[in-house]
């Protein structure tokens, strides 16, 4: 499932304005490029339309993604704890979405810098993937087929 949800994100990344919400962060995405220069090459995996690499950053599970065509950066995405989302976010979910767990957050921050949060829940067999606002507020962003 996780591998559909990053899979959504890439294609969204590379809309421009897809992550109008999200604030900017060049001292992270300089960090993160100077972490990817330590991944060989054959440590990425090549997908349909891009190409990904697994490695850590400051001890947390990252991934990078790259545009098969051009070869442009099109993001990071990072694992998170739930408390690392901003501020409300579980609050929120559990009242607009009651019932369901959430799994899987992730921070992902595209090639401009820009920040977005994101998270699953699941259901009696259903999931959705949710965009978090950096007010903390969730809305559905794609469903997750099994």
């Amino acid at each position: 499932m996780k591998k559909i949800i990053l899979a959504t994100l890439i294609f969204v990344a590379s809309i421009p304005g897809a992550f109008a919400d999200g604030k900017s962060n060049a001292k992270m995405l300089k960090d993160l490029k100077l972490a990817l220069k330590s991944v060989s090459e054959s440590e990425w995996v090549t997908k349909d339309t891009y190409q990904k690499t697994t490695f850590k950053f400051n001890g947390k599970t990252t991934n990078a993604y790259v545009d098969l065509e051009s070869k442009n950066l099109i993001g990071f995405s990072v694992a998170l704890n739930e408390d690392e989302l901003p501020e409300g976010t579980k609050q929120n979910v559990e009242k607009k979405f009651k019932g369901w767990n959430m799994i899987n957050p992730i921070m992902f921050i595209n090639g401009d810098g820009h920040i977005s949060y994101f998270v699953q829940i699941v259901k009696n067999g259903k999931s959705f993937a949710l965009s978090v606002s950096s007010k903390g507020k969730a809305y559905i962003f794609s469903n997750i087929l099994e």
